[in-house]
């Protein structure tokens, strides 16, 4: 048995008390299945002690409705807000998709990991063996192409028009290493997808990219930290 750190255990005390409020809240769209995929999801979300020493969750829920009947939008919308205030986190991301699509999903990163990296927090446990499989080999380099561009964006996108030009603030300041830990992590994504070598994991994508590229010193040392600041 794995003893777990109380560092863990609160983490884990955390999570679980906020997916007592979403599945609370969103059984009223009566969802086949709730997934929470993301960082949370696969066990590598983000945590952080705000200046009142209470540890949080620093990134944002990702959650998805799995449904027979599509969910008006503005509805999701008005949930969304409401659970932010809820669990008093910065973003959730709250999307649906019906079983039938589901069915038809091709091999890409996101689809990957969600079929093979999700948790279900609610409903019908075996939802996701609707996705077709698929292997990490089947990824292709469109996926390279997207993770470069949103990651390069959100990271410019993380300072104001002032730059570094004035004194950043703790939030600035964990906000923009947190969005440069993601740059640096899409480039070791890149470099696996052109290996055919992913993994849904940030810990065992390190670990394959470490055997892959041991030579490239420098690559290895900011993806070793990029991974610590983002886990």
């Amino acid at each position: 048995m794995i003893k777990l750190k109380k560092s863990d255990l609160k983490k884990s005390d955390i999570l679980s008390e906020n997916i007592k409020i979403i599945v609370n809240y969103l059984k009223i769209f009566r969802p086949i299945s709730i997934i929470l995929y993301g960082g949370y999801g696969r066990g590598e979300g983000s945590y952080f002690f705000n200046q009142k020493g209470q540890l949080k969750p620093y990134n944002d829920y990702d959650i998805l409705l799995i449904t027979d009947n599509k969910i008006e939008n503005h509805d999701l919308s008005l949930a969304k807000k409401n659970l932010e205030d809820k669990i008093d986190i910065r973003w959730i991301d709250l999307s649906q998709m019906t079983t039938k699509r589901l069915k038809v999903l091709e091999p890409k990163i996101f689809n990957y990991d969600l079929k093979y990296a999700s948790k279900i927090i609610y409903g019908e446990k075996n939802i996701l063996d609707l996705i077709p499989e698929m292997s990490s080999k089947d990824l292709g380099l469109k996926d390279a192409d997207i993770l470069f561009k949103t990651r390069m964006w959100t990271l410019l996108g993380s300072l104001n028009s002032d730059g570094f030009n004035k004194q950043l603030d703790a939030d600035e300041i964990r906000f923009f290493r947190n969005q440069m830990a993601k740059a640096l992590l899409a480039v070791m994504d890149i470099l696996l997808l052109q290996k055919k070598a992913y993994h849904f994991s940030y810990t065992s994508r390190t670990k394959i990219l470490k055997n892959l590229y041991s030579t490239k010193k420098e690559v290895l040392e900011l993806v070793s930290w990029a991974v610590n600041e983002k886990l």
